[in-house]
């Protein structure tokens, strides 16, 4: 506290009574004494200057109290002065209050001011310091509030349901520090609250409660109440219901709570047609469910102690609009399989209608059961499946593929084989049978010439066409696969044919017989010649002889054939002998050539003739044409060899079981036919003939439109002779007779001609008359005829039968002749069967003089031609060593030339060629001329030769041949 404080504390410590003062009188002194303290101050400043000079000090010490105080809250504050409660002069002081929640402090020097805040008790410590030390002092205070007292009355009040009302009691209570209180004896009824000095009642419901207003304080309590009527709110339609649209299967709620107006209400709920929407009322929510298509109204009532009211609203319900849901699976039948397919988890929708159809009733058919599509397979494809759902709202689709597939073809047994004929009818399998499964279409294919093969459906229709053996192959084929069968088809030649065939080949196997006999026939004939010149007259030349009854024979030489002489003598001696020409015979012990010389003198000889026959059954002919060549080798034995070419056909018809019809063969035959004549004796002679023949054949056939062809080949065997049993003068009478076999086949072809073969023989035996015209100017005609009976056998038409021949042979008196004949088969022992030719024969005799054509043919063993050449590549003209020794030494040798006369110059002229070939030795090729001098009635003859070309040996090699050769004969 300051100096001046405690001044004004001492000027106003006498008087306390200022503490039980009226609070107004007390506000007046306490100005005044503001007033003076202030004035006092002013004056005693110099005074307290002087005070302040330093002393010695002591610490304040408490020597008096302060009174504990009583309040009421609402009194003005209190100031209490508390100068003198301490001693030895404070200089500083503090005032506190323990709760200020229920008295605050203010201080200021010896002066605290109380000022009351809240009923309670609090405690006010006072500290005075100086700066010997502090003491303290306390005294308490005591605030109490004013008991509550009511005021008058509070008026009633009436609301409606939901109103609100503030009640102001303001002025209905004294007291301090009031805490009021609202409370309503119904608070069903009307709430009450208090709002500050308001009692703010709320209705809620009709009825009437008390509410009362409480005012309390730490003193006590008082109560005002007030009745309160609630009534109700007429019921009233604000907000209108909408009309609810629903699909069915749905719900929906409404709520109706703001829809009407009005307190305390109740309702009521009505549904004109539960079976198209239902509805459930919950407080103030209707739940509605939509049951079907229709319509259907819901009447909700309101209700209360004031009356009541309606609304309506209409429940518009509508089917399920249709929804396919997933997807239908493809199905995959079998034709002839049902099948069921479900379809009723595939929409979703209400009072559905279905409908099934498919894009192709050929294929397959669908049918509705319920909620499944009955499916039937009829024929392998494809068919879409639409399935509609429908119903008020729309409708909707689902597709689904059903893919039917024919039933694997199989087998069922086997089809049989046939047996067909050819030229006859077809037959005809019927396929449909033999395989199972749907849909099925037939294919046919065949192996093999033999048959023809169409199809007509399951009807497979074989026709024959040529003899053989063929294979069918039926398929049945649908859209799941393929089955096949096989059957065999034999074709074989209707008996009838077959016998015609046979005969028709068999009789140009005849014709061919009786061409070969007539056309060398003709050349023995010839040989015989015209001339019938007496006995032991000849013309002959080296030995040949024309016109006369002698032939080139054999020489009595020990060791050669032909004529002592030789053609080439040896130089030195038999080691060392160089032949030209090897002989057919073979001396093995030396290295020397056998000779066969002079070289023959060849005739040559044409031949034409056309052959015909007849039988009942078939018809036809064999045309020839001949070329032979053949040579005398002494005095009785001719040997020669012709070619023909012949072209045969026969034409047949037949009416079997089987089949008829026609046909034809045709021949082409080349053949060879070595012959040897021989003349045992005067009037007599023997012949040999043998061929062979190589072609073809073809025939047409009116029963196969093909046309068979196969490989000929023909070989001949005749033997016979003749004997002269008459001559005289101009006339000859011989007896004549053969027997000859003949065998035609077949091979490598097709059809009935294919494999054939027949034989045939046949014997003759008759006689033959000749008469002999000389012509004028040279040349003679010989008329001749034979009658022969002969028998046939084997194949073709056999039996017995006579032959009428005759002809003319013309001998120009030089080289040249030329023969005509006829035969005719007068007679035979087969029915209708009939025979007869035509032919014309030229030969072509070696000169007299020994020119024209020669041909040497030899083979030797030993040296040969080739071993003791002399040439300028040869050096040596020794053998060979292995040669002599007859190692690989076999050879042949061949030479041909054509002698000319020289021209006054006796003796001839023979270009010539000549092939000597040894196979396992050597070879030499040789063109040269020779030149032959013969001197009329002498035994001496010169031969001169000249020869050039080229040789080989295995020993030596190979090189150029120059050889000149002398031979002399005497």
């Amino acid at each position: 506290m300051s100096f001046a404080g405690r001044l004004e504390h001492a000027g106003m410590e006498g008087d306390r009574s200022v503490l039980t003062e009226d609070p107004a009188s007390s506000d007046v002194r306490e100005s005044c004494r503001c007033r003076l303290r202030r004035w006092v101050m002013l004056a005693l400043v110099p005074v307290a200057a002087l005070m302040a000079a330093p002393v010695w000090a002591e610490a304040p010490v408490a020597v008096g109290t302060i009174e504990d105080v009583m309040m009421f809250v609402d009194e003005p504050r209190l100031t209490i002065n508390f100068y003198g409660v301490f001693s030895n002069r404070p200089t500083d002081c503090s005032a506190a209050s323990s709760d200020e929640s229920v008295v605050r402090l203010e201080h200021e020097g010896y002066d605290i001011t109380l000022i009351p805040v809240g009923p309670g008790t609090a405690t006010v410590t006072v500290v005075a310091w100086n700066s010997a030390g502090t003491d303290e002092t306390e005294f308490t205070v005591t605030v109490n509030d004013r008991e509550p007292q009511a005021v008058g009355e509070l008026g009633d009040v009436n609301l409606d349901v939901g109103d609100t009302e503030s009640v102001d009691f303001s002025a209905g209570f004294t007291g301090t520090n009031l805490a009021i209180s609202v409370t309503s004896a119904d608070a069903g009824v009307a709430t009450a609250t208090a709002d500050g000095t308001m009692a703010v009642v709320e209705a809620l419901a009709a009825g009437t409660t008390e509410v009362t207003v409480t005012a309390s304080n730490s003193a006590g309590s008082a109560m005002l109440a007030f009745q309160t009527t609630v009534q109700d709110i007429p019921p009233m339609v604000a907000q209108p219901l909408d009309d609810v649209a629903l699909v069915v299967g749905d719900t929906a709620s409404v709520d109706f709570a703001e829809t009407f107006s009005g307190t305390a209400l109740s309702f009521s709920m009505e549904v004109s047609n539960p079976e198209y929407a239902t509805a459930t009322r919950a407080g103030n929510s209707i739940s509605i469910a939509a049951v079907s298509h229709g319509e259907s109204t819901v009447t909700v009532t309101a209700s209360n102690t004031a009356g009541s009211v309606r609304e309506t609203f209409t429940i518009m319900v509508s089917d399920q609009m249709p929804m396919a849901v997933g997807e239908l699976a493809a199905v995959t039948l079998t034709v002839g399989d049902t099948a069921q397919v479900d379809f009723s988890d595939a929409f979703t929708g209400n009072a559905l209608v279905y409908a099934v159809a498919s894009s192709s009733d050929s294929n397959m058919t669908a049918t509705l059961a319920g909620q499944t599509a009955q499916l039937t397979a009829l024929v392998a494809g494809n068919a879409t499946v639409t399935v509609t759902a429908s119903n008020a709202s729309g409708s909707a689709m689902q597709e689904f593929v059903v893919t039917v597939q024919d039933q694997v073809p199989a087998t069922v047994g086997s089809l049989p084989n046939l047996s067909l004929t050819t030229g006859g009818d077809s037959e005809t399998v019927e396929a449909s049978g033999a395989f199972s499964g749907t849909a099925l279409t037939y294919s046919v294919a065949s192996e093999g010439d033999a048959i023809a093969v169409t199809r007509s459906g399951s009807e497979v229709i074989v026709s024959p066409r040529v003899e053989g053996q063929g294979t069918v192959t039926v398929t049945a084929t649908n859209t799941a696969g393929t089955a096949s069968q096989t059957f065999r088809v034999t074709v074989s030649t209707d008996a009838a044919e077959a016998d015609a065939t046979e005969r028709s080949l068999a009789a140009i196997g005849a014709s061919t017989l009786s061409s070969v006999q007539t056309a060398i026939g003709a050349r023995f004939r010839a040989a015989r010649g015209n001339a019938q010149p007496a006995a032991g007259q000849s013309s002959t030349w080296q030995g040949l002889r024309f016109g006369g009854r002698g032939r080139l024979g054999f020489s009595h030489h020990p060791s050669r054939f032909g004529q002592p002489s030789s053609v080439g003598t040896s130089f030195a001696d038999d080691w060392h002998q160089a032949s030209f020409g090897t002989g057919l015979g073979m001396h093995l012990a030396a290295a020397k050539d056998v000779k066969w010389e002079p070289p023959a003198q060849w005739t040559f000889w044409g031949h034409v003739d056309q052959q015909s026959f007849e039988a009942s059954a078939y018809d036809g002919g064999v045309s020839s044409v001949y070329f032979g060549a053949d040579a005398d080798f002494g005095e009785r034995w001719m040997a020669g060899f012709a070619v023909s070419s012949s072209s045969g056909e026969a034409d047949y018809e037949f009416a079997g079981r089987g089949a008829s019809g026609t046909g034809s063969l045709d021949t082409e035959l080349t053949s060879v036919f070595p012959y040897l004549h021989v003349t045992p004796s005067e009037g007599a002679e023997v012949w040999a003939i043998v061929g062979a023949g190589w072609g073809d054949v073809s025939q047409s056939r009116s029963t196969t439109a093909q046309r068979g062809s196969a490989d000929l080949s023909m070989w001949l065997l005749s033997l016979g002779g003749r004997r002269s049993i008459a001559s005289a003068d101009a006339w000859d009478v011989s007896i004549l007779g053969d027997t000859s076999v003949l065998e035609l086949q077949t091979d490598g072809g097709i059809g009935i001609i294919n494999g054939l073969e027949v034989g045939l023989a046949r014997q003759r035996a008759g006689m033959e008359a000749a008469r002999l015209v000389a012509l004028q100017g040279g040349g003679s005609l010989a008329w001749f005829g034979e009658v022969a009976a002969r028998h046939d056998s084997g194949d073709g038409e056999t039996g017995a039968g006579g032959e009428l021949i005759g002809g003319v042979r013309f001998d120009s008196g030089g080289r040249l002749s030329i023969e005509a004949k006829a035969r005719l088969l007068a007679m035979h022992a087969a029915d209708d069967y009939e025979e007869n030719g035509l032919s014309l024969t030229a030969t072509v005799h070696p000169a007299p003089d020994g020119t024209g054509m020669s041909l040497s043919l030899s083979a030797h063993s030993g040296i040969g031609m080739g071993a003791t050449q002399t040439s300028a590549i040869l050096e040596s003209h020794q053998p060979d060593l292995r040669a002599l020794q007859g190692r690989n030494n076999w050879g042949m040798a061949a030479r041909i030339g054509h002698s000319l006369t020289v021209v006054r110059q006796p003796g001839s002229m023979t270009p010539f060629a000549e092939l000597d070939f040894a196979p396992q030795r050597s070879r030499t090729m040789l063109v040269g001329v020779r030149y032959d001098l013969s001197i009329p009635n002498a035994r001496n003859r010169l031969n001169l030769e000249f020869a050039a070309g080229h040789g080989e040996d295995h020993y030596r090699g190979s090189g150029a041949i120059a050889e000149l050769r002398a031979a002399v004969r005497f």
